[in-house]
């Protein structure tokens, strides 16, 4: 074999293979550095919120100008399931159908007192907690080889149903989407601990 043809040749296999690895690379590189990359108390005061309480979770959340559905109430269902995972709160969540009158339906369960919301939502407990969330911006972008980013915004209010008392959390993380929630439930859980 001539020189020429063994360098056209290890030319060739080398640019089969940064071809091929170059999805790996990418994917990997974008999901470096996932997890909560903010998150402020915009309302109220974590001390007056404890974790261990009975938390009721209204599904789905709201959406605001920039926020969207990956599936009508994934998101509360996945952060309930982080939630409970790292036994922050004993969770469940109120699966509210009406989505046209989602806001009012909100504004309602804010105001009732926690044996009602019991009643209501055929509970096993009695909540002491209610969480209503808001996405208030969602980007995704697929990471080769690793799957799907997700860039989300999220206000959460939590509204203590016997006192009326109102904490407002607005968090921002960026991770591959089944690692979301999770992040977010650790940065609850760390914010409210420092309460």
């Amino acid at each position: 074999m001539s020189r020429m043809k063994q360098l056209k040749n290890l030319l060739l296999i080398v640019t089969a293979l940064s071809l091929v690895s170059c999805g790996p690379i990418m994917g990997n590189l974008m999901t470096m550095g996932g997890g909560v990359k903010d998150i402020e108390v915009t309302k109220g005061d974590t001390a007056t919120f404890k974790a261990g309480k009975k938390l009721l979770v209204l599904a789905p959340f709201l959406k605001g100008e920039d926020g969207y559905y990956v599936s009508r109430g994934d998101d509360a269902a996945n952060l309930l399931d982080a939630i409970n995972g790292i036994s922050l709160f004993e969770g469940q969540f109120l699966f509210e159908p009406d989505y046209y009158s989602l806001e009012k339906k909100a504004a309602e369960y804010k105001s009732m007192s926690p044996k009602e919301l019991k009643a209501l939502s055929e509970l096993d407990f009695t909540p002491e907690y209610l969480l209503v969330g808001t996405i208030l911006s969602r980007d995704t972008v697929v990471a080769p080889t690793r799957g799907v980013m997700m860039d989300v915004t999220y206000s959460l209010e939590f509204v203590d149903l016997s006192s009326g008392e109102n904490l407002i959390i607005k968090v921002r993380a960026k991770d591959l989407f089944p690692e979301v929630a999770p992040d977010i439930a650790g940065a609850l859980a760390e914010l409210l601990s420092k309460g």
